[in-house]
């Protein structure tokens, strides 16, 4: 019985601590190593604020091979 409070009391303390995170979209995407295209892409459009902030957002959100397939300039 010992063990079963000891694994719920660390289970309570694991779920609680990952549910408590609030990474932003932003933040997900500086933190990515595959997406620093699309964060200098979000910079230049001044749009780190707005993903930053509160809100229900859906980004698609190509990896850097993706942004590499496509002709050179095309970015620029």
């Amino acid at each position: 019985m010992k063990n079963f409070y000891l694994t719920l009391v660390v289970a309570f303390c694991f779920s609680n601590s990952v549910f408590s995170q609030s990474n932003s979209i932003y933040d997900i995407v500086v933190n990515s190593t595959n997406h620093t295209t699309l964060e200098i892409a979000i910079d230049t459009c001044s749009l780190d604020g707005v993903l930053s902030g509160s809100g229900t957002f859906t980004l698609f959100a190509p990896t850097d091979s993706a942004f590499n397939l496509l002709p050179s300039g095309t970015i620029a």
